[in-house]
């Protein structure tokens, strides 16, 4: 063996055993209070917020764990953070890091505080807390997006969202995510699913029910929302701007509301109005499974069982808030009282059907083919007591 062939493989050996020395104190340099202080301002390069991580553990074995997770809010929201927790456990591989690739492999999030907030510009926190971030409309070139995979599930988690646009506030506790983003393709992609079991309605959720539910889009101090709401749904959605990935979003879950009450609402005051009902519509129960997809909410069968009548909702609710709805009101059991309502006093069991277009903000109704035998328009254009003498008319034969 010629002194070159020693030199040769000299140095291969050399090179193999720093290799396995640097993999194998990586996880220890990664952990070191410097490297963090790095990879936060690594972060913070592509953040209009603050980030902040007391304390990073990595090893082969252990995985990932970071204590005093703390994300703020960009410049122009509250001072409360966007994200918050104490403990975040998961997996990372550690040699896509080396190529500039963070891969998270399932990080579990111990009851994180999550904060959705809308300034009074109408910026969106989770839109402005990227640079370059892309609210709707802006016409601005996409954000540029770290190299990053992960698979984040969150658990007992706390949630509020916050609207100074409208100043109304929701929060919500007990709330399970799961969320999977993979920012190293083309297209960004996000996979998510989420479930809140129980969170007292009021009208401060308007904003929040309105495209699923419009009759309950409650704006203003004299409209009324209560009860109790569970959310749920998974869906997917891409993109690197915001008009890009509302295009893309699409979702199916379900909202359900037990023993509420509904006033005040656009819809709900018009179509209530034209009933005769009273202007507060008392709910036993309602059940809303809903779609949305194509830039729209498309509902087939939203049931809300009141305690006088029943109302169904299908059809397609625009994010832009045209409405393209059709409506089935049911009499509950009449009883004939003269402060009854329209739908109370003609039949047990009968049934008004309408067409609902317009908008959120300014929802015109008009008749379709009911299944009384009196014409729709005449009930609607003539009132209770003209609808009941054209009924008796019918009844005995004279047209």
């Amino acid at each position: 063996m010629t002194k070159t062939v020693k030199r040769v493989l000299w140095v291969g050996v050399a090179f193999v055993v720093l290799l396995v020395a640097l993999v194998a104190i990586a996880p220890t340099l990664i952990s070191s209070a410097a490297v963090r202080k790095q990879l936060v301002s690594l972060a913070e390069d592509h953040l209009d917020a603050k980030l902040e991580i007391a304390d990073l553990h990595v090893s082969w074995f252990g995985g990932l764990r970071i204590e005093g997770l703390r994300l703020g809010n960009p410049p122009g929201f509250s001072d409360g953070p966007f994200v918050a927790c104490q403990e975040a456990t998961g997996g990372i591989a550690l040699w896509p890091l080396l190529h500039g690739v963070v891969d998270l492999q399932t990080v579990r999030l111990e009851k994180p505080d999550l904060r959705l907030e809308r300034a009074r510009d109408g910026r969106w926190n989770w839109e402005a807390i990227v640079k370059g971030g892309t609210p709707a409309g802006s016409g601005k070139a996409p954000m540029e997006l770290p190299k990053l995979k992960a698979k984040i599930e969150a658990r007992d988690a706390r949630g509020e969202l916050r609207d100074d646009l409208l100043g109304t506030k929701t929060e919500a506790s007990g709330i399970t995510a799961d969320v999977f983003a993979d920012l190293t393709a083309a297209e960004p992609r996000y996979e998510f699913s989420a479930t809140v079991p129980s969170v007292a309605a009021n009208q401060t959720m308007g904003p929040l029910l309105e495209f699923v539910i419009p009759f309950a889009a409650v704006r203003d101090s004299g409209a009324e929302l209560a009860g109790t709401l569970h959310i749920e749904g998974h869906g997917t959605v891409e993109g690197r701007t915001v008009d890009r990935m509302l295009a893309s979003l699409e979702t199916r879950g379900r909202f359900s509301i037990q023993n509420g009450k509904i006033s005040g609402s656009p819809l709900a005051s018009k179509l209530l109005g034209l009933l005769r009902e009273p202007n507060v519509f008392e709910l036993e129960s309602m059940d809303a499974p809903f779609t949305i997809r194509g830039g729209a909410v498309e509902t087939s069968d939203i049931a809300l069982v009141g305690k006088r009548s029943e109302l169904r909702f299908s059809g397609k609710t625009y994010l832009d808030g045209r409405l393209d709805l059709h409506a089935v009101v049911k009499a509950g059991k009449a009883g004939g009282g003269a402060g009854e309502s329209l739908v109370q006093r003609i039949a047990s069991g009968a049934e008004l059907k309408f067409g609902i277009g317009g908008t959120l903000a300014s929802p015109s109704i008009t008749p379709e083919s009911p299944s009384l035998d009196i014409d729709a328009k005449d009930v609607l254009q003539k009132g209770a007591g003209e609808a009941l003498k054209l009924l008796e008319k019918k009844k005995k034969g004279g047209g």
